[in-house]
């Protein structure tokens, strides 16, 4: 239990991805997404999320993101 959260009363889960550099992180990151989406999508009884946040940490990696996500966002 980090910060007196605990686990089983957490509504918003966190996920994180260690991988080695020039390994795919953003294609594990929406993979990981778009399993989770559409498995909420078909599956009535299941616990995964239909929506997400990704934050990036400068406008380089923003780009970045933006480019591999398939520019559905336009600020």
């Amino acid at each position: 239990m980090a910060l007196g959260v605990n686990p089983d009363e957490d509504r918003w889960p966190k996920y994180a991805f260690k991988v080695a550099t020039g390994a795919g992180k953003t294609k594990v990151m929406s993979f990981a997404i778009v399993w989770s989406y559409f498995h909420a999508l078909r599956e009535s009884d299941s616990l995964m999320a239909k929506h997400f946040v990704v934050i990036a940490p400068n406008l380089t990696v923003f780009e970045r993101l933006k480019e591999d996500f398939g520019n559905g966002y336009d600020p």
